[in-house]
């Protein structure tokens, strides 16, 4: 099939021979080199030069390779303004556009002013958002500066309209507005949006603003982000400063600064520690509110660029996770002014997209900054340079009697540390360490190896930092050293998880910096599992006769309060103190049972809860198996609603009057449970008597008469008095309309009064002398 020609051009700072030795490295052969652009005319096999030009551009020190007889972009898109967008070439982006189309999808959270849905150039691509200012529409924006990042990182492409997105398709945005018409956001609306997006699944989060004040809440916000998978990007800002801002110092963000046409630092962009990439940043044409185009300059831009470029790989590669893009994003810049400056170097979304490596990293934020993934690291040893390891990488949690091996090992760039320093951290919750008494818990024991230590210090009082000085310690050699390696060993923390001991490196006159990943780690697994713990939050629920409620789940912990798997089943007994018959489930409305088991690859349970009594009842779970425990926690079951009328006064036995003062009869409320429930609105209750005489009613006792009571929604009962002179055993009668209609009956007693008059029969008007009458009284 003979032979092609690859175009392969090199980074700059490279020797003849380092170039010549890379060449050998990947094949081919080497036809002729244009030294000024360090550009090499390679021959290759044409059944293989795809493959070969991938190994090619894996490598960092490759800035592009291309076939010799192909020197044309895959494809011009039709938006007028595109000429004007220098900042796309200068990516790679034309060398993506036309050729890649993502397989996935994704979105960016651009926290931000909000955004101008209505815009003609951002058309299909705005989803719903979020809104940290009560009555306002994130689809809108008072200010312009969201619309103008959501053009820059997603303008639709190739519509013959205004500019084209980096993210030119496969990727969404979502305004998430927590900055005010002026621009201006507090920390915690911000915090607010981090979360909100985070919990959305956003792919990207957008952070184009900065302040030099750092917040622990917007960081914890931040991890939080980061563990949910997302990749934050923020702007390092404008103030042509190298002092940290946050939130692009922040652990987990891609702090981004912004670069000119040359690649070289704008002037206006901060710089320093928390700068991990740079991307264009002078006169980018993008989108502005009400249909309309601007250009800027500045920080925000470059970071909405990098925005553009990660989500696009999420969509292009939907399996690799935020580290893994960051990774590639660092790995794959092109050098641009210095480390300080742009961090990992200038972004190369034609680099990112062809990478398909696993390389992965976290950035580490201020102090330190970093990783260094891309082209600075290469060709001598650096700050940051090597790697540590630990030995044994497990432990559990509260034991004692441990001991750990670390062993660091100086990078492969070439140089020497002499002169230089090693430093770890030991985190909270680890015995203290020290280097004065092995006869000690926490010592640490240092054996020198090929790489000389001149000197051990620690510092800090939890964490702990240990520092060692270094001598003559060149590439690849190292040293090893004890954490425990006296005679009481350490003590292990309480609380389970993985450990960072996070190492640092500096060469002679440098500054600690973090190593690239991965950092030395020991996950402390939890105890034996020996308690039951309720994990959930009591629950408030309206009575039900159907297990419905929760779940409820129950967790079998250790005794330091860690999830703990039981080493065998553990059956786990449910009872209530209802005094109704409750229900458990293991599935919502599912059938009744009276246990659950947490079998030994699990560490909980969850369960349903059903009670038709309303009420403050306690759910015990009683564990045995594996170990034995008893936990309780107390539900509130709410009455239904109120469905029936029900006389919960006993029935009256009253002497015959003719004033309503027999009572107070009372008449309630429930639903259909027996449970006392307050109607939703007004229940009018007619009140009848089957006496045949006029019975009498009233609200108090001799009071006015009426024929009809009412319960008000905000109680569920009503008492009213009673009078009959008619003697016998009348039913009284409760019409309940309004909310519910329900009738209710009770029978009371009416006795007869005491002597009052004599009444004689027959009546007769007149007697005749002489004759008797006999009466009855």
């Amino acid at each position: 099939m003979g032979t092609v020609s690859l175009l392969v051009k090199l980074v700059s700072g490279l020797t003849t021979a380092q170039e010549q030795a890379l060449l050998t490295a990947y094949g081919g052969t080497e036809r002729t080199s244009i030294s000024a652009l360090h550009l090499y005319v390679v021959d290759v096999p044409a059944a293989q030069a795809t493959a070969i030009g991938a190994r090619y551009l894996a490598d960092r020190r490759v800035k592009s390779v291309e076939l010799d007889h192909v020197r044309k972009t895959a494809a011009s898109p039709s938006d007028p303004l595109y000429s004007s967008q220098w900042n796309l070439p200068q990516i790679g982006w034309d060398h993506v556009y036309g050729s890649v189309t993502p397989t996935g999808t994704a979105t960016i959270a651009i926290l931000d002013t909000g955004v101008d849905a209505s815009h003609p150039d951002l058309a299909g691509r705005v989803l719903p958002g979020y809104s940290a200012f009560a009555g306002s529409d994130p689809l809108t924006d008072p200010n312009g500066h969201g619309t103008e990042m959501a053009g820059i990182t997603v303008a639709v492409t190739d519509n013959q309209t205004g500019v084209a997105g980096v993210a030119y398709s496969g990727v969404s945005i979502i305004p998430v507005q927590v900055l005010d018409s002026a621009g201006v956001g507090q920390d915690s609306d911000i915090v607010n949006g981090v979360i909100w997006a985070a919990d959305n699944r956003a792919s990207v989060i957008l952070m184009p603003f900065s302040n030099s004040g750092f917040s622990q809440n917007l960081q914890d916000a931040i991890s939080y982000a980061w563990s949910k998978g997302a990749v934050l990007v923020a702007a390092t800002g404008n103030d042509g400063s190298p002092n940290a801002t946050y939130p692009a110092g922040d652990a987990d963000v891609v702090g981004v600064s912004a670069t000119d046409p040359t690649d070289a630092l704008w002037s206006g962009s901060n710089y320093g520690v928390d700068t991990f990439i740079a991307a264009p940043g002078v006169n980018i044409p993008t989108t502005n509110p009400g249909g309309t185009y601007t250009t800027i300059s500045g920080t925000s831009a470059s970071s909405a660029m990098v925005a553009g470029v990660a989500a696009f790989e999420r969509a292009v590669d939907p399996a690799a996770s935020n580290a893994v893009i960051v990774g590639r994003l660092a790995h794959d810049a092109d050098p641009a002014g210095t480390a300080g400056q742009t961090g990992n170097g200038r972004v190369n979304m034609q680099r990112v997209v062809a990478d398909t490596s696993s390389i992965s990293a976290t950035p580490a934020g201020v102090p330190g900054g970093g990783p260094l993934l891309g082209p600075y690291t290469v060709a001598a040893l650096h700050d940051g340079d090597g790697s540590m390891t630990v030995t044994p990488t497990t432990a559990v949690a509260g034991s004692t009697g441990n001991s750990f091996t670390f062993t660091f090992t100086a990078g492969a760039g070439g140089g020497n540390m002499n002169g230089g320093a090693v430093a770890m951290t030991v985190p909270i919750g680890w015995t203290t360490p020290q280097t004065t008494n092995s006869a000690n818990p926490g010592f640490i024991s240092t054996a020198t190896g090929t790489c000389d230590v001149v000197s051990t210090a620690i510092t800090g009082t939890g964490p702990w930092t240990v520092t060692f000085t270094v001598g003559n310690c060149s590439t690849s050699k190292l040293f090893t050293f004890t954490y425990g390696g006296g005679g009481t060993k350490v003590t292990a923390p309480t609380t389970a998880g993985a450990y960072q001991f996070t190492t640092q490196t500096k060469v002679s006159g440098g500054t600690l910096t973090n190593i690239q990943p991965p950092q030395p780690t020991i996950t402390v697994n939890p105890a034996a599992a020996s308690k039951l713990v309720f994990t959930t939050s009591a629950l408030s629920f309206t009575a039900t006769s159907s297990p419905t409620a929760g779940p409820i789940t129950v967790q079998s912990q250790d005794s330091f309060g860690n999830p703990s798997n039981p080493s065998s089943t553990e059956t786990v007994a449910l009872t209530s103190s209802s005094p109704d018959s409750p229900k458990f489930s293991l599935t919502s409305g599912g059938s009744a049972l009276t246990s659950v088991s947490i079998p030994s690859s699990a560490n909980s349970v969850s369960f349903f809860y059903g009670d038709t009594k309303a009420g403050t009842p306690t759910i015990t779970a009683a564990g045995s198996g594996a170990f034995s425990s008893t936990v309780t926690q107390t539900e509130t079951v709410n009455a239904a609603a109120a469905s029936k009328l029900v006389f919960t006064s006993s029935a009256l036995s009253l002497t015959a009057t003719s004033n309503p003062t027999a009572g107070p009869i009372t008449v309630q409320s429930q639903d259909s449970f027996g449970n006392p429930s307050n109607p939703s609105s007004t229940e009018t209750v007619a009140l009848t008597s089957s006496s045949p005489d006029s019975p009498r009613f009233s609200l108090t006792s001799g009071g006015s008469t009426l024929t009809s009571v009412s319960i008000p929604s905000s109680a569920n009962s009503v008492s009213f008095f009673y009078g009959d002179t008619k003697a016998g055993t009348p039913t009284i009668t409760a019409t309940g309309s309004g909310a519910f209609s329900s009738t209710a009956t009770q029978t009371e007693t009416v006795n007869t009064g005491s002597l009052d008059h004599l009444s004689l029969s027959p009546i007769t008007s007149s007697l005749t002398f002489g004759q008797s009458q006999t009466y009855i009284a």
